[in-house]
């Protein structure tokens, strides 16, 4: 069984997180991307990964020790033939807000923390449902996003929809036909990939 992270661009540095319930320590050996490190945060194991030749895909493989023995497995990343999109958190959240508040208005600063809140835990959620988007976490207000171009719709309308809800504010159809279309096409790109992505 292989796992595949979403994709980078050559010059990206970006982390990736590959979950390992127990994991205690990880050794890699790689080809076609460089690791600047790889740790293991609680049942995270957490790769800064950079470099890559475009139209390509890296491989990682990785051994892990957990607390029941060892997990080895072939990680990829494909390598975009063009750099990804990168907006921070605070304009995806600002984004879903205006679908609330209107544009030309600026929401409060307790809505926007709490629809900071909501995307963090919409993409961590969306990490072991089968719609990996690469995000590192926590996500803050200046942290970029960088995911691939097609993906920030469906992140930017799936918020919007949340917000919305937070709210008990009604969204016009096109919205939510967006946000439907977006995650479909963020889990369509992960289809290789295990949804789940945890072992136990």
């Amino acid at each position: 069984m292989a796992y595949q992270f979403a994709p980078k661009a050559p010059t990206a540095v970006v982390e990736r997180r590959w979950t390992v319930l127990g994991a205690v320590s990880v050794a890699t050996s790689v080809t076609g991307v460089t690791i600047d490190s790889a740790t293991v945060e609680g049942d995270d194991v957490v790769f800064v990964l950079s470099g890559g030749t475009a139209g390509t895909t890296g491989r990682i493989t990785a051994t892990v020790t957990t607390n029941d023995g060892t997990a080895v497995e072939t990680l990829s990343i494909p390598i975009n033939t063009s750099a990804a999109a990168g907006e921070t958190a605070r304009d995806i959240c600002l984004f879903a807000l205006r679908k609330v508040y209107g544009n030309g208005n600026d929401p409060e600063a307790d809505a926007l923390t709490d629809a900071l809140e909501r995307l963090n835990d919409m993409l961590a959620e969306w990490d072991v449902t089968g719609a990996v988007t690469g995000a590192p976490y926590p996500l803050l207000e200046a942290t970029v996003l960088y995911v691939p171009n097609a993906f920030l719709s469906g992140i930017k309308h799936n918020l919007a929809v949340k917000v919305a809800d937070l709210y008990g504010r009604e969204l016009d159809n096109v919205v939510a036909n967006q946000a439907l279309k977006g995650l479909q096409l963020i889990k369509t790109a992960n289809i290789s990939a295990d949804p789940a992505a945890v072992y136990y």
